[in-house]
């Protein structure tokens, strides 16, 4: 576990229209201000498992785990696609990728968890998930999350789904679906 934590909050301007580009140019932000060596992608809504920052990385590569579940008003159900929220790295090592994908942006426009690939990545798994919260559509509003036959109603650590969604949002009014 590392001895200290700190924490850079970027939050997006409500000018700037939410897109990729403007994703990266945020964490590009955040990374410039970031102190530390090694740096924990983290979302607001998501809850991480004891230990999480703590997890042995390879300091050459981009870390990134799919060992997550989304929790929405119908249960949990299993991410099948890496998640921004859950990539570790050396501040450099990450800086130096996002400032590679803004130059080429031109080229061709990457998602963020898709602009790793071709770079050294390594993967590491987690005893227990971490959790994605939704509550509505994605950060682009282009998605939104439905309900689905692959929904499972408890989590071995997490426990009761409806229980901890309920324990987690202000209201289902608050929330579309």
């Amino acid at each position: 576990m590392p001895n200290h934590v700190n924490l850079v909050e970027v939050r997006q301007d409500a000018s700037v229209p939410r897109q990729d580009y403007n994703l990266f140019a945020n964490l590009l932000c955040g990374l410039n201000q970031c102190p530390m060596g090694i740096v924990y992608f983290v979302e607001q809504d998501c809850l991480y498992p004891p230990g999480y920052f703590g997890t042995e990385i390879d300091l050459a590569a981009v870390n990134i785990s799919t060992d997550m579940v989304f929790l929405d008003k119908w249960g949990f159900q299993q991410r099948t696609i890496p998640a921004a929220s859950m990539i570790i790295g050396e501040r450099e090592v990450l800086r130096d990728l996002i400032w590679d994908r803004i130059s080429r942006w031109h080229d061709r426009p990457p998602h963020l968890v898709r602009a790793v690939y071709g770079v050294t990545t390594s993967s590491f798994a987690l005893p227990v998930p971490a959790i994605d919260i939704r509550h509505g559509n994605n950060f682009t509003g282009a998605r939104a999350h439905r309900r689905s036959k692959a929904h499972f109603q408890s989590h071995p650590y997490w426990g009761d789904a409806a229980k901890l969604y309920g324990d987690l949002t202000v209201s289902d009014d608050d929330h579309d679906g």
